[in-house]
């Protein structure tokens, strides 16, 4: 069994991550999670540049590296947190990067140290947004849409220019890395991933529901069909959409007719998505039937108490709660992030997808940097100066002579950047020069498992 210590966690995965977990027992898990130290939490920002600096280096934050792809495809992420705060802290040191723009919303139940938690962490960055009017958050009411919506407005009004948003709840934890995302959205080419598909029951949405004593409940009152030209669908309330759609979703005067429609339906964060998506107006569509268990989602892995994997974790209202044991079917899921997680019960399988991720991240990262020194003007001067200074042989790699590999060149380039102490930038992306590593440097990334 391998053993990883990266400086930020350390912790055992190889065998979970392997085949060899299939037969794995749970009483066999529970030794193993209590032979792996728990995850440590440093203390909470202080709030000045400093204090803020210092605890994003210690929370991971500047551990990843930014390719000028990344930077040049910007996402949007929101968050719904209602407990565990460190879960959440945890969720954004992975996906944060500085050219992205995210936003969090509290729930408004949530006890009061929970919430200032995330506002002394949102304070330490310029990209994170706060709700500062939240929303009391209740299970399958309009609630938990209108949670979701204050956050959409809020990315829209930042002047980062994201491309697509994804929102997320604080129980999900990425199953690929910022570059990986960006891949695969950005082959969407101005479509969505929304679940959609017609309703097998159709009874929730002709009865009125009222929220009574913190719970959602059917009152037995008939409720008319809603009177502009919509074709209900069905789907889940976490999506990758285009801006072009946010902005379209949010201003549409027939949309903000169907809010306050579904303002007491059960589940309407199930509808409203699905439902507007569907129509032939919608940019980026789809205009077509889009299922979890079909293998066309891309936004979230999710297993349902009925879906044919079964989870070797438990199940809460009928959705599997990760544990370690379902890490090799995590590993080989295509969906951007998965749900749902429980750090408090299991961190094991949290510290090993984050290594994966890293291991990915800086996999992809030095790709680039190899395609870049191939390709680009600019790496090859700066490969120039790293190579001995002697006249002929910088005459040689000037003209790119065939005595230096290029690979070679790479590694050089490696070499040097990673000596810098400042977190990765996407400095080529502007011109600026070339990135600049972190302390999670190259050898590090030669140490990182290999997952079969």
């Amino acid at each position: 069994m391998l053993i990883l210590d990266s400086g930020i966690h350390t912790v055992t995965c190889g065998k979970l991550g392997s085949r060899q977990n299939i037969t794995m027992s749970k009483a066999q898990l529970t030794s193993l999670l209590s032979m792996s130290p728990r995850h440590s939490s440093p203390e909470l920002p202080d709030g000045s540049s400093v204090g803020c600096k210092s605890w994003r280096r210690k929370r991971g934050f500047e551990r990843w590296p930014v390719t000028a792809e990344e930077a040049q495809f910007p996402l949007a992420f929101s968050f719904k947190v209602h407990k565990d705060p460190d879960m959440f802290v945890r969720l954004l040191s992975v996906v944060w990067r500085p050219h992205n723009v995210y936003c969090v919303h509290v729930d408004f139940k949530s006890p009061p140290d929970v919430y200032h938690h995330i506002a002394n962490v949102t304070r330490c960055f310029d990209n994170v947004l706060l709700v500062r009017t939240r929303v009391l958050v209740v299970h399958a009411s309009i609630t938990s849409l209108e949670a979701d919506l204050k956050c959409a407005r809020l990315v829209l009004r930042s002047p980062v220019p994201w491309r697509y948003h994804i929102n997320l709840c604080g129980q999900d934890f990425p199953l690929k890395t910022n570059l990986e995302m960006v891949q695969i959205v950005s082959a969407l080419d101005g479509s969505n991933d929304v679940e959609n598909y017609p309703p097998s029951n159709t009874k929730p949405f002709k009865t009125r529901h009222h929220i009574v004593d913190g719970k959602i409940q059917e009152s037995g009152m008939p409720k008319p069909p809603f009177e502009g030209n919509l074709t209900l669908r069905k789907g889940s309330a976490y999506n990758t959409v285009s801006r072009a759609f946010l902005k379209w979703a949010l201003k549409d005067q027939v949309h903000k007719d169907f809010l306050l429609w579904l303002n007491d339906t059960w589940a309407p964060d199930e509808l409203f998505w699905a439902t507007i998506s569907y129509r032939e107006a919608a940019p980026g569509g789809p205009r077509t039937t889009v299922r979890h268990d079909r293998e066309h989602v891309l936004s979230k892995a999710v297993n349902w108490r009925w879906d044919p994997y079964n989870c070797r974790g438990t199940y809460v209202r009928a959705v599997c709660v990760f544990s370690s044991l379902d890490l090799p079917w995590l590993l080989a899921r295509h969906e951007l992030v998965a749900n749902k997680f429980n750090g408090l019960n299991d961190s094991l399988i949290l510290e090993c997808l984050e290594q994966e991720l890293e291991r990915r991240a800086l996999a992809g990262f030095t790709e680039w940097l190899l395609t870049v020194a191939t390709n680009s003007q600019q790496s090859r001067e700066y490969g120039d100066s790293l190579l001995p200074s002697s006249s002929s042989q910088q005459e040689g790699v000037s003209r790119h002579s065939n005595h230096h590999n290029k690979r070679d060149v790479t590694q050089r380039l490696l070499k040097e950047v990673s000596k810098s102490s400042g977190p990765w930038v996407a400095a080529a992306a502007a011109g600026r020069g070339w990135p600049r590593l972190s302390s999670l440097n190259w050898s590090l990334y030669r140490s990182l498992p290999q997952f079969p």
